[in-house]
């Protein structure tokens, strides 16, 4: 960028000129240009004489009017906002004091002209609305809290998929509550919880003061209140900036306590004394304390949560991350125990945020699975539709919407407003594709879509969320586009380890937008999009003569191919064998071993892997077209994989492993010439293998390991949907059976007893048991039932 010149003023001062690029006295280059609204403000408060010299830059704010309206840049976006504005001596930016803004606000912001005094019992008594000064606003002068606004009613949605999350933030409030009186804010941990929108991060809160404290078994008088600096009718706004964070948040804090019953804003502007810039966080805490210790014996448990802390600049979250830490220290004589969390999308705020206060600790939280995507649906759906069953058509589509709760409870709500008789396979798409109708992503092309998937399906880490992935897009709109930004509009969830977590529905936007726009793309990444839509057409919607087990097969192929074909639209076609197997667990040297890797497809062969194996074999359906399955003169590796994803329950050990090995068909004798290395690979996605070391020439995916090794493809629907009755868990044997919620699981549980003994065969003895025990099969989830 070049050297930019704009003109600031001061009051009634003449506006001054700062250079981007020229140091004040325009005797030489600055080291570093200027390229944000605060490093303009520094520069120009470093000027030789500036009236602002002594002010603390926090306080410094830019603004320019436009048409009578006045802007207020934040500090944190970068200088190119700035656009024109300012760059003409006649039109300058105007920079302002905290003390400027607040005097020039007091008259216009503010009808209250009275002061109370600052004491926990003056603001009580002014809360309460016992003196002349008080906020009369309602006629019995009710204190009202957000708990009394929202009373605890029937939770339409139930939570599902969270023990982990709320695991995580019970441990934080137990060590808050166990070093309350420790001087080191350390000992104190403060959960954050950072993702896409829509991932529950809010609901999450919501359960802080419920389930989470009944996690910790602390006990007392508890109390809540989430503070959203988001678009819910008390958005962060000019109060905010005002009065600054530290002293804003203690009054939105007073006011979820005592006037919920009131949009904040409104309140503020009408009832909040002239002397509001006095209140502090330990002066609210004190008196909510006050006021409740009059009314329990026990002790006050209060949390309060910060929802969508990104609409705050980097400097007021690490202000506001000061008081929650000062508030979290009570003095042993205190009643009161203080916890927090925050949740919000920007992954980097929070970055930066942790090396000045290394309390904070990122709680996890990711895509729901499949299953409980139906746990979480599933009751609400029940209610209207008595005795819905999950059909493929339906769990398919509830697949594409990734797992993310805000998109299902969409979803959810449009199938319940259906008829019975609509409850189709057109209709349920059509539900879907309103669900994801008002997600705003920013716009990439097709290519960059392909390496945006490509980045999930090879377990490439990002490294620096402040990157930009697509530097190199078609379209300009993409080419500035971050990792942080990504997350918070939705495209992707960044783990801690740096490793990126795609919704499923960017899948299906890609194969969509494939009909008009494949042409330009390049070998490798047209070759990505055909693995992808070969999982589509081979894996989602298979053959009704597929045999029980082969889905799961063509998933575990597909899933190799889209995985090699990745690499190649990231641009490499060398890379060690634990690349291509990241997320496994291996031990020996071979996996350190360089391959090349060439386009990957995946089809049926009419040969069966063995000693007869030809090296030319033929396509299923097509036995007219050869195939050099070798494709090549030179062979580094085979990896032979045995596939127990049926196994349910038991855990693998050595002496399975023999009898896995000995399952395995000597190589095709076609191979002999070649010198090569073979890898066994077990795979076993709902057991665990507990085999240590892992052998030589050995690799394992087991329940614990399948998370991360799938990534993006983790539970997809054809590892989950099909229901045998000989392997299934409960909650699936349970949708095969008419009847209430306890004739289901007394049908499910008989079924399993009878399974331990003799193995069900068929339709015919299933139908003829379920009749003795007096029970009746759901004739719409018979498609699904496999034996």
């Amino acid at each position: 960028m070049e050297n930019k010149a704009f003109f600031v003023q001061y009051l009634a001062n003449q506006p001054v000129k700062v250079d981007t690029h020229i140091n004040s006295e325009r005797t030489a280059l600055r080291p570093f240009p200027l390229d944000s609204v605060a490093d303009l403000v520094a520069a120009f408060q470093a000027l030789p004489n500036s009236p602002l010299a002594s002010a603390f830059v926090g306080d410094l704010t830019l603004h320019f009017v436009v048409d009578g309206v006045e802007m207020t840049y934040n500090s944190w976006e970068p200088i190119t906002v700035l656009k024109t504005n300012g760059t003409v001596g006649s039109s300058p930016l105007i920079i302002k004091s905290k003390s400027d803004v607040e005097s020039d606000a007091d008259d216009t912001m503010f009808s209250n002209p009275n002061q109370i005094p600052m004491t926990a019992t003056g603001l009580l008594e002014w809360l309460s609305g016992s003196n002349d000064n008080s906020a009369v606003d309602l006629p019995d002068k009710q204190i009202l809290s957000q708990q009394q606004t929202n009373p605890n009613q029937k939770v339409v949605f139930p939570l599902a998929g969270r023990e982990k999350s709320l695991q995580h933030i019970a441990s934080c409030f137990i060590a808050t509550h166990r070093h309350r009186s420790n001087i080191d804010r350390n000992s104190r941990r403060i959960p954050v919880c950072t993702g896409i929108p829509g991932l529950g991060k809010t609901r999450l809160m919501t359960e802080c003061s419920i389930t989470v404290l009944d996690m910790t078994g602390i006990q007392g008088k508890r109390l809540s209140a989430i503070v959203s600096f988001g678009n819910d009718g008390n958005a962060y706004g000019e109060i905010d900036k005002l009065l600054g964070i530290k002293c804003s948040f203690a009054w939105r804090l007073l006011h979820s306590v005592f006037k919920a019953q009131y949009k904040f804003d409104d309140w503020m502007r009408r009832k909040s004394p002239i002397n509001r810039s006095e209140l502090t966080m330990q002066l609210a805490l004190s008196t909510i304390e006050l006021y409740w210790s009059q009314k329990t014996q026990d002790d006050i448990l209060l949390f309060v949560g910060v929802d969508e802390y990104q609409k705050l600049c980097q400097d007021e979250l690490s202000f506001l991350l000061d008081i929650l830490c000062a508030s979290s220290y009570r003095a042993k004589v205190s009643k009161l125990t203080f916890f927090c969390m925050l949740a919000g999308t920007d992954l980097n705020m929070t970055r930066i945020a942790r090396t000045s206060h290394s309390n904070t600790r990122r709680t996890p939280i990711r895509f729901l699975t499949h299953m409980e995507s139906m746990e979480a649906i599933g009751p609400f759906i029940s209610d209207t539709h008595c005795g819905f069953v999950v059909s493929e058509a339906f769990a398919q589509n509830a697949f594409h919407l990734s797992g993310v709760p805000r998109l299902l409870i969409e979803f959810a709500k449009k199938v319940v407003s259906m008829k019975p008789n609509d409850l189709n396979e057109h209709n349920f798409r059509e539900a879907r594709i309103a669900a994801l109708s008002n997600l705003q992503h920013h716009q990439l092309s097709l290519a960059d879509i392909l390496k945006l998937l490509a980045t999930s399906f090879t377990n490439t880490p990002v490294a620096n969320i402040l990157n930009c992935p697509f530097s190199e897009s078609s379209l300009p709109s993409a080419r500035n586009l971050t990792w942080n930004q990504m997350v918070r509009h939705g495209m992707c969830q960044i783990q801690d380890d740096g490793q990126v977590i795609i919704p499923f529905h960017i899948v299906t936007q890609a194969l969509e937008r494939s009909l008009n726009e494949s042409v330009g793309l390049n070998q490798f990444e047209a070759a990505l999009l055909s693995s992808l839509n070969s999982l589509s057409l081979d894996v989602e919607y298979p053959l009704s003569n597929m045999t029980r087990w082969s889905s799961w097969e063509y998933f575990g192929a597909s899933f190799y191919c889209i995985r090699i074909n990745s690499f190649l639209v990231l641009g490499i076609s060398i890379l060690s064998l634990s690349d291509i197997l990241c997320g496994s667990r291996f031990d020996s040297g071979i996996f350190n071993t360089q391959v090349h890797i060439r386009i990957a497809e995946v089809f049926q062969s009419n040969e069966q892997y063995g000693p007869d194996m030809p090296r030319a074999i033929t396509r299923k359906h097509n036995s007219c077209c050869l195939v050099d399955w070798v494709d090549s003169e030179t062979l580094q590796i085979v990896i032979n994989v045995l596939d127990q994803r049926k196994r349910l329950g038991s855990d693998i050990t050595n002496s399975d492993l023999t009898t896995f090995r000995s399952k395995l068909p000597n190589p095709p004798a076609c191979l002999n010439k070649f010198k090569l290395d073979s890898v066994f690979g077990l795979m076993s996605i709902y057991s665990q293998i507990n085999i240590s070391p892992v052998p030589d020439s050995t690799y394992f995916v087991s329940a614990s390991d399948s998370l991360y090794f799938h990534g993006s493809l983790y539970d997809h629907p054809r590892c989950s949907m099909v229901i045998d009755v000989n392997s299934a868990l409960k909650i699936s044997i349970k949708q095969i059976f008419c009847g209430t919620n306890d004739d289901q699981t007394d049908l499910a549980n008989k079924v399993i007893e009878q399974r331990y003994n003799k193995r069900i065969a068929s339709y015919d003895e299933l139908e003829s048991l379920v009749s003795e025990w007096g029970g009746k099969l759901n004739e719409s989830a018979c498609a699904r039932i496999k034996f």
